[in-house]
């Protein structure tokens, strides 16, 4: 903090309306981010072509490989301005205006990712943030080869007035997703003429079954994406509060896919007790999702990290088999170690699933409960 303080220009030279220069800034731009994102277009561009040869569309993670190229390309833009301005090198004249021109390719190939991503799995809060930057990248890279990159102060401006517009209204991107989906899953529940609502986990099982495997599968992802964003009330219509949708991940898998599953699951009743820990004041209702790696599906005991608290919840494969064998709905509260020794966590409800698909396994781990805080 220090050291940035004693960068900012005083006296008369704090009245100075000119770009300031920097000398490690410049060289910085010029041999360190011009080579690298040299480097980068080109194996950009060889992607591209592969792509084009094998004319197969791209995968949807191409997106953020062009957001790396087009955020490089930003701050060289930034990092040029105030030598351009005080010197104005052809050279840098010549990157500033004709380097967005050899980023519009590459965001074709984002929006035909984009696309298919739409197309694949339908809407999403993120997807709909992903296509309006796409838009953008598009928006900055013509608008900076028009003006030749003479003013670069409207490159941020732009970008907050397009996030507050899609995130403050009334009508933003939240709400157009949640009702975009609970709109396709109502179209899906009328063309089957299911009248009675909601649905017990065994007569919402029995309505999946009346699709293909993969048409139930995104079906049960489109419901958990909105209890997961939008919360239980948002699924409440359709889904009965005893229905597990995570178990029924792997219940519509073809067979082919999934060499073995171990499912663990309960609920406690709505009516049972907790007691206060001695000596613990503060209270907080946690729903956590976590999905492990390879490397820790091997372990005994989960370590389920809790993003809103910055702790992690330990929890035994012996605890859930003992959980595991009480009716849904009648598991008591588990008291469950933290990593804190503040800390302590009442389980309420979980459902974890062990899942060998192609040789590599992964845990999916959902639990709900109580967290008490000294």
């Amino acid at each position: 903090m220090l050291l940035f303080l004693g960068l900012l220009p005083s006296r008369q030279e704090k009245h100075n309306t000119f770009p300031l220069l920097h000398s490690f800034l410049n060289n910085v731009i010029h041999y360190l981010f011009l080579p690298l994102t040299g480097g980068y277009l080109i194996v950009l561009y060889i992607y591209a072509l592969r792509i084009l040869a094998s004319w197969e569309l791209p995968i949807g993670w191409v997106s953020w490989l062009v957001i790396a190229l087009m955020t490089g390309c930003i701050a060289i833009e930034f990092g040029l301005y105030p030598t351009r301005m005080a010197h104005g090198k052809r050279m840098d004249e010549l990157i500033a205006r004709w380097l967005p021109a050899f980023v519009l390719p590459l965001l074709c190939l984002m929006t035909i990712g984009i696309i298919r991503r739409f197309n694949d799995y339908g809407v999403t809060i993120n997807r709909l943030y992903l296509i309006t930057l796409n838009v953008w990248c598009y928006f900055v890279c013509i608008t900076l080869i028009l003006i030749k990159a003479k003013r670069i102060n409207w490159i941020p401006v732009s970008f907050s007035i397009i996030f507050l517009l899609t995130s403050i209204l009334p009508v933003n991107y939240s709400s157009i997703t949640q009702k975009t989906i609970q709109n396709e899953i109502n179209k899906e529940i009328q063309n089957t003429q299911q009248k009675k609502l909601p649905f017990s986990h065994e007569e919402y099982t029995q309505w999946l079954k009346n699709f293909s495997s993969a048409k139930a599968q995104s079906i049960n992802e489109k419901i958990i994406y909105l209890y997961e964003w939008f919360g239980k009330e948002s699924i409440a219509q359709w889904i009965d509060e005893n229905v597990s949708l995570y178990m029924l991940r792997t219940e519509f898998k073809n067979e082919g896919e999934t060499q073995g599953t171990t499912s663990y699951s309960g609920k406690s009743a709505s009516e049972a007790f907790i007691n206060i820990p001695d000596g613990y004041d503060k209270l907080q209702y946690v729903n956590q999702y976590y999905v492990s790696t390879n490397d820790e599906c091997e372990k005994q005991i989960l370590t389920i990290p809790l993003q809103q608290e910055n702790d992690t919840v330990y929890i035994s494969y012996q605890t859930l088999e003992k959980l595991n064998q009480y009716k849904y709905g009648e598991m008591p509260p588990a008291e469950l170690k933290c990593n804190s020794n503040r800390k302590i966590f009442y389980l309420t409800e979980f459902s974890v699933e062990n899942t060998t698909e192609n040789n590599k396994k992964h845990t999916q781990v959902s639990i709900n409960g109580y967290l008490f805080s000294k």
